[in-house]
C-alpha cells in the first residue's frame, strides 16, 4: 500500500492546487507544473500518479483516491468541493487544516519527548541498579545485620523498570512517527471538530445554491464513521417529516443549544450560510482549545510520573542505608 502524504505535504499540495486552480489552470496542467518544481520524493510520486489519473479522464477526487495517499476524510472534503462548485475554497481550507494538524503533531512530539526519554533512562537505571548494584548493597547490609532488598523484590524491580523503559521508548517512537494524536482527538475534542466540519460543509453547499435536502445528504456522507453520523441521520429523518432544519439540528444533537440558537437566528435573518460559517469557526476554536488542554494534562502526568520514578530510585537506596545507620547508631 502506498505511503500516505504527511500533513505538511498535503497542506503544501492543497494550497498550491487551490492557487493554480484559481488562476484558471486545468488540473493536469497544475499537477505537471508542481511536478516540475522538484518536490520531495513522496510528493513527486503522488504528483506523478495524480497526473496519470487526471490525464486518463478522472476528476480530482477520483485521481487522489487512486493514488491511495490521501485519507478518506480528505477525499470526502474534495468530493464535497467538487459537488458544491467551491473546490478552490475547500482546498484552501484543507491546506489550513492540515497545517494546523501538523503543528499539533509537532507540539505533541515536543510535549512527550523529554518526559518519555527521561522515563526510559530512569527505567534503564533502575534495571541496572537492581541487576548489579543492589546485590552489593544487600551483601554489605547483611554483614552489618541489616536487611536489604530481597531477591524477589530485586526481580520485581527489574521487571517493572525494564517494562517502563521499553514502554517509554516504544511510545516515544510511536509519537515521533505521528501517532498518538487520535488518543486526544476523542470526546469533546472530536465532537467539536465534527461539528466544525458539519457547519463548514453545509455553508459551502448552501452558498453554491445546492438545495437544503441535497446538502444534508452530502453532509451525511462527509460525516460517515464520525461521532455525528447517527445524529446526522436523525436530523435528515426529522427533515423528511417536515421539521425545520434548525429545529431538526437541535433535536438530533448535531449542535448544542447555543450553536442551534445561532443557526436559528441566521435562518430567520436570511443569512443561513453566514451563521453556519460562524458556528464552524467557533467549533474549530473550541476543538483546538480542548486539544491543547488535553496535551498539557498529558505532559503534566508524564512529568509527575518522572518525579515519582526519581523519588523511588532514591528511596530504594536510601531506606536500607538509613536502617543501616540506625543500627550502627544503636
Amino acid at each position: 500500500m502506498p505511503k500516505q502524504l504527511t500533513e505538511e505535504e498535503r497542506s503544501s499540495l492543497s494550497w498550491e492546487l487551490s492557487r493554480l486552480y484559481g488562476a484558471g489552470l486545468s488540473w493536469p496542467d497544475s499537477v505537471d507544473l508542481l511536478a516540475a518544481q522538484k518536490p520531495s520524493a513522496p510528493l513527486a510520486e503522488a504528483l506523478a500518479e495524480l497526473g496519470q489519473a487526471l490525464t486518463g479522464g478522472a476528476d480530482l477526487a477520483e485521481a487522489m483516491a487512486r493514488t491511495g495517499r490521501f485519507p478518506p476524510e480528505y477525499l470526502r472534503q474534495v468530493e464535497l468541493g467538487q459537488a458544491s462548485g467551491r473546490l478552490e475554497q475547500v482546498l484552501a481550507a484543507l491546506a489550513d487544516y492540515d497545517r494546523r494538524e501538523g503543528e499539533t503533531h509537532a507540539a505533541l512530539r515536543g510535549a512527550v519527548t523529554y518526559p518519555l526519554t527521561m522515563i526510559g533512562l530512569i527505567g534503564a537505571i533502575f534495571f541496572f541498579l537492581a541487576w548489579r548494584i543492589l546485590p552489593i548493597f544487600t551483601r554489605a547490609f547483611a554483614q552489618l545485620g541489616v536487611a536489604g532488598v530481597s531477591a524477589g523484590g530485586r526481580l520485581a524491580l527489574m521487571a517493572v523498570s525494564g517494562t517502563c523503559a521499553a514502554a517509554a521508548l516504544l511510545l516515544l517512537a510511536w509519537f515521533r512517527r505521528g501517532g498518538g494524536l487520535g488518543l486526544f482527538a476523542r470526546g469533546e475534542v472530536g465532537l467539536a471538530a465534527a461539528r466544525s466540519r458539519f457547519a463548514s460543509a453545509m455553508a459551502l453547499m448552501l452558498q453554491s445554491g445546492m438545495a437544503l435536502d441535497e446538502s444534508a445528504e452530502r453532509c451525511a456522507a462527509l460525516l460517515t464513521g464520525g461521532p455525528l453520523a447517527g445524529a446526522m441521520e436523525t436530523c435528515r429523518a426529522a427533515m423528511a417529516k417536515g421539521e425545520e432544519f434548525p429545529r431538526a439540528v437541535e433535536e438530533s444533537g448535531l449542535l448544542d443549544s447555543f450553536q442551534s440558537g445561532l443557526l436559528a437566528a441566521g435562518f430567520r435573518s436570511g443569512d443561513f450560510a453566514g451563521a453556519l460559517q460562524e458556528i464552524a469557526s467557533r467549533c474549530s476554536y473550541r476543538a483546538e482549545e480542548r486539544l491543547e488542554s488535553s496535551l498539557e494534562r498529558f505532559e503534566y502526568g508524564l512529568v509527575l510520573f518522572l518525579c515519582a520514578a526519581v523519588a523511588a530510585l532514591l528511596l530504594t537506596v536510601m531506606l536500607p542505608l538509613a536502617r543501616m545507620l540506625t543500627a550502627l547508631g544503636g
